[in-house]
């Protein structure tokens, strides 16, 4: 009898050791912790009012969760991203009671940086091919060069070697734009470009190609035709059709190029 009594004594005395604990005081003082980033003092506040009450622990730990240290959004650059995954790595470090949680949202806070990354090699390649296409309309010797002012073979290499070279920049993007990591979310409309880029890439070289081809014939009919030659008059007129048609391809090729880069 001795013994049951002691055993109840000993259980009033652990109940009442247990709800002496001062919940909302404890609370107050695991808050201020975390406030201040003595993430490791939040951690053994919070240890103790789990042990006190394990459903207010939970709920606490929930509000906890929603400070501004972990809402994505209130971070508008990588600069701050990665600032911010520094201190989660403290809160990592220091408090065990909000590791899983903070191991998710480093997760995201690195997908942000990632798109964001993305997003600026997206457009910084972007903005190169649509200065490069706005650019050509300004070259006189340049691929919109139309058949008559082929006149000599020096002005024919000017413009081949403008080919080339609006040829290789093409090339170059195409291969930026392959190795852009792009995520899923934008890997359609990224692949429209390409596809456009190829097209425009074609319709150079077509174009191009016929100018290597008939730049001899271009160069003597021209020529004739300026000296009133009338018996040249058919063929420059046949080349000058050709190269207008070649010409039509290239712009519409451009204009697939910048619509589908104004999609994004």
């Amino acid at each position: 009898m001795k013994k049951i009594g002691l055993l109840f004594v000993i259980l009033v005395l652990i109940s009442t050791s247990c709800s002496s604990v001062n919940t909302e005081e404890v609370k107050t003082k695991a808050t201020e912790a975390f406030i201040n980033k003595d993430y490791a003092e939040f951690n053994n506040q919070y240890n103790i009012l789990l042990k006190a009450d394990e459903k207010i622990a939970v709920s606490y730990l929930n509000e906890i969760q929603e400070n501004d240290v972990f809402i994505i959004d209130n971070y508008t650059s990588k600069n701050e991203l990665e600032k911010g995954i520094t201190e989660l790595g403290e809160i990592k470090t220091n408090s065990t009671f909000l590791s899983s949680y903070v191991d998710v949202k480093i997760t995201d806070f690195q997908s942000k940086i990632d798109f964001m990354t993305y997003t600026e090699n997206r457009d910084t390649i972007f903005n190169k091919i649509k200065k490069n296409v706005n650019d050509l309309k300004s070259v006189i010797w340049g691929i919109y060069v139309p058949a008559s002012l082929l006149d000599s073979l020096e002005n024919v290499d000017t413009v081949i070697s403008e080919f080339e070279k609006n040829i290789s920049a093409t090339g170059n993007s195409l291969l930026d734009l392959e190795e852009l990591n792009t995520p899923e979310v934008d890997k359609s409309k990224v692949s429209n470009v390409i596809e456009s880029l190829k097209e425009f890439n074609k319709s150079l070289l077509e174009k191009e190609n016929y100018i290597k081809e008939n730049k001899i014939n271009l160069v003597a009919y021209n020529k004739a035709f300026l000296e009133g030659n009338i018996f040249s008059v058919t063929k420059s007129v046949e080349h000058s059709g050709e190269v207008d048609k070649l010409t039509n391809n290239i712009k519409k090729s451009v204009e697939q190029v910048l619509l589908r880069i104004e999609r994004f």
